[in-house]
């Protein structure tokens, strides 16, 4: 033990106390239990509570988790007792800013593009078109016209004999109905064609020689079938302007379009109903007769005479044996003996002959 000023010990005192549970041990006494020692602190004053002041945060190099330096950001303050991990505030990282997009092609190129090329071949198609296109021969003059007209319809009985049938095809079939009369009250026949359709050319040169026997026209023209339809410029004759008389029947001829197909002339609600009513498909040429007969379309093809002038095409017709007189004056005869079938035989100088009558019978 030191010794005390004075000259004294100090005397160790033991007395007993309090273990750690608070009670005294019976014959042992209870030991001091150390304790730790604390720094003295100035005691504050009863109901003062003592404050340390914050310490500033100090921007120190630190490393992370992440392993990268991060320099001059300040120490999170953390818990006092460090237990081996130093916290900081995980820097915010600013977004890296994105590239500017470089730019593409517009929208409305490919749609430009697409309607450039339909344009160009459009137009390639018309350029080549205007130069392949034949052009049509210019139309006779009225007289050459009669003229022409006289040598198709001037023919003797004896060639339609010669002829018979022909090469023609029989598309003329029998129907039934209210029969069908003209503005005299004769049977008509009734034609419906357009200018520029060349079926309908091609069976005009049959029907105005068939109907010359029973008649006469006047005002025919020339004309020719469309430059852009099949079989290009046939050689033909319009009835626009076209009269006919006879004593037999009245003859109503309709030409819908021209030859570039504008509008010509329209047929009467009367007449369109029964082409409504004999003509479901609305083909032309449609020839009614008297509603007793009909046919649609051409009783032979119309490359039989594709690239032949007017005056060639009649002067065939002179030669019985010819292709275009086998197919004409037969498709004429098919036509005479429809037109006999509604007029009664009549005149009998066209109707009682034996090629007339035969034809009749295939008639049904």
């Amino acid at each position: 033990m030191a010794p005390v000023a004075g000259g004294g010990e100090l005397q160790p005192q033991l007395r007993a106390g309090p273990g750690v549970d608070r009670l005294v041990r019976r014959h042992r006494p209870d030991r001091a239990r150390p304790r730790h020692r604390r720094l003295s602190l100035p005691s504050a004053r009863r109901g003062e509570v003592s404050h340390r002041p914050a310490r500033a945060a100090e921007p120190v190099p630190h490393a992370v988790v992440d392993g990268a330096l991060h320099d001059d950001q300040p120490l999170d303050p953390g818990p006092t007792h460090h237990q081996g991990v130093v916290s900081a505030k995980r820097p915010v990282r600013r977004a890296t800013p994105l590239r500017k997009p470089v730019a593409g092609t517009p929208a409305w190129v490919m749609p430009v593009a697409v309607v450039a090329g339909i344009a160009v071949l459009i137009a390639a198609f018309w350029v080549i078109h205007w130069y392949t296109t034949p052009l049509p021969p210019k139309p006779l003059s009225q007289d050459t016209t009669t003229v022409v007209v006289s040598m198709m319809t001037g023919l003797p009985a004896s060639e339609f004999d010669a002829v018979g049938q022909g090469t023609a095809n029989n598309l003329i079939k029998p129907v039934s109905g209210t029969k069908l009369l003209g503005s005299t009250g004769k049977p008509e026949v009734f034609y419906l064609g357009a200018e520029y359709c060349p079926f309908c050319a091609a069976e005009r040169w049959p029907l105005i020689i068939a109907l010359s026997r029973f008649g006469t026209f006047t005002g025919l023209q020339t004309t020719t079938s469309s430059s852009t339809d099949v079989y290009p410029n046939t050689m033909t004759f319009t009835f626009r302007k076209a009269q006919y008389t006879s004593q037999y029947i009245d003859f109503r001829a309709v030409e819908t379009t021209d030859r570039d197909q504008n509008p010509l002339q329209t047929p009467s609600t009367s007449e369109q109903k029964l082409v409504s009513q004999y003509n479901i498909a609305g083909s032309i040429p449609f020839v009614d007769f008297a509603n007793q007969y009909v046919f649609t379309g051409a009783t032979y093809s119309p490359d039989t005479i594709t690239g032949m002038s007017w005056q060639a095409v009649a002067g065939t017709l002179q030669q019985p044996d010819s292709t275009q007189a086998k197919a004409i004056i037969g498709s004429a005869n098919l036509i005479t003996a429809a037109v006999c079938k509604i007029t009664g035989d009549q005149p009998a100088t066209v109707c009682a002959s034996a090629t007339i009558q035969n034809l009749e019978k295939t008639l049904k």
